[in-house]
């Protein structure tokens, strides 16, 4: 089963956990260890939906909606430039 979940530009960033309901109603919060991009999906082992004629679950695989803000101050605009310039060598792929 997969769950997307909505998150800002500044959680991604700053790797907050992510908190959510499950479809059977529990409130689950997973921990972020690493760089949150559109492209990462979390592992929930045995917290998906029950198994057909089992008392197992399957896996939850949790992915993100990244939230861009659509319009920035020049300012801002100018200093998230000069972030990414400075680290141009770890934005490659």
């Amino acid at each position: 089963m997969i769950f997307k979940k909505k998150i800002t530009l500044l959680e991604a960033f700053d790797c907050v956990p992510c908190s959510f309901q499950t479809l059977d109603g529990r409130r689950m919060t997973v921990a972020i260890d690493e760089q949150i991009c559109p492209q990462t999906c979390k592992l929930l082992e045995d917290e998906g939906m029950p198994v057909e004629g089992s008392r197992e679950r399957g896996n939850l695989y949790l992915t993100f909606d990244i939230e861009f803000p659509t319009q920035f101050k020049l300012e801002t605009k100018q200093c998230m430039i000069a972030a990414l310039e400075r680290n141009a060598e770890q934005l490659t792929v």
